[in-house]
């Protein structure tokens, strides 16, 4: 193979390959973006914030401000388990189970 045709073929492979990353990152901002999981991912954070100021302010102590945000943190990796599974999306059923979820947690966080 000459010189031109090795040049050609490795920015054809390499043009091929970053169409791909781009299909596929395309995909994960849509999937990220799902309104359902935008709305369990928002709940998420502000759980988290509430801890914190919680813990800032003296109304948890240490060990219960890390058990919540461990807790918070299962929520957030069973929400990403899930839509990996689906193609990036969740059902309506998960959606609510994994609000009654952070519901809950939020009713045993102070404040």
């Amino acid at each position: 193979m000459t010189r031109f045709k090795t040049t050609i073929a490795i920015v054809f492979a390499a043009l091929t390959l970053g169409a791909g990353i781009a299909s596929a990152s395309a995909e994960t901002r849509f999937a990220d973006a799902h309104p359902r999981r935008a709305e369990v991912l928002a709940r998420a954070r502000v759980e988290n914030h509430r801890i914190a100021e919680a813990r800032r302010e003296g109304a948890l102590t240490g060990a219960e401000a890390r058990r919540l945000r461990e807790r918070n943190g299962e929520i957030v990796r069973r929400e990403q388990r899930l839509a990996r599974h689906q193609g990036g999306k969740i059902t309506r059923r998960e959606q609510v189970r994994l609000n009654h979820a952070e519901t809950r947690l939020d009713r045993r966080t102070p404040g």
